[in-house]
């Protein structure tokens, strides 16, 4: 195990949760009543979130590393699961959560990186991955401490992290999630999450799937959950 005592911010993803995918506005045209389309608010998360998690909080899931590309100097996802502990989070970097555990797809001066990383408390950890690499990815909270755990089951790599939270478990979000104003480019299109589950409860049908937007435009879309599987798709 590696880690280390700095709270890292995983790409700076911010989240902005409970946002609505799309809003309508009334308008008035030669007196009659009609509605158009607004324009999509921003929204950094694409996904499923519980905003009543249990007294211990828990979420796991895990993912296929996809192969990416890069389409401008600096971008990123992190698609993964993060508790957090204010129920409306406020637009800042994923360290300020109790305990994150993501998959990283980042473009660094126009050069793809893709690697896991950590955080629980103040203890953190990251490893490296390749694409068709099958990761989980899991965090808890339980009696003030806050743990993330990930596992390569491809190469067998294995991490995890603990220490006392910085707070309480308030709302849980799985998914991907990205401050950039471009993403790196998914090959095939497509984010795939199993075995994803909520404090123990899989996602299941029922679950309201978040969109993510960007000024104004939808670019990552989630499928329905279904015994703990769904998509994220780049349009």
């Amino acid at each position: 195990m590696h880690t280390k005592l700095v709270r890292t911010a995983l790409i700076g993803a911010v989240l902005a949760i409970g946002v609505p995918t799309a809003l309508t506005v009334a308008t008035s045209v030669a007196g009659a009543h009609t509605s158009k389309p607004a324009k999509l608010p921003n929204n950094p998360v694409a996904g499923f979130e519980n905003s009543t998690p249990a007294s211990s909080a828990a979420g796991s899931t895990t993912m296929v590393v996809p192969s990416a590309g890069c389409t401008s100097l600096s971008s990123g996802i992190a698609g993964g699961v993060v508790l957090w502990d204010s129920a409306t989070p406020p637009l800042s970097s994923i360290n300020q959560a109790p305990a994150g555990a993501v998959l990283q797809i980042q473009c660094s001066k126009g050069s793809l990186l893709e690697y896991v990383s950590a955080t629980a408390g103040l203890a953190s950890f990251r490893f490296p991955v390749l694409p068709g690499d099958s990761v989980s990815l899991s965090v808890s909270q339980r009696a003030g401490t806050a743990t993330a755990t990930a596992a390569d089951t491809t190469n067998g790599s294995t991490e995890s992290a603990s220490s006392a939270a910085p707070g309480t478990a308030l709302l849980e979000v799985m998914g991907a999630m990205s401050a950039s104003n471009t993403l790196p480019t998914i090959a095939g299109g497509q984010l795939a999450f199993s075995s994803s589950s909520f404090d123990g409860t899989a996602l299941d049908v029922g679950a309201v799937p978040l969109n993510m937007a960007k000024k104004g435009t939808t670019v990552l879309t989630t499928s329905a959950a279904s015994a703990g599987a769904f998509t994220i798709t780049q349009p």
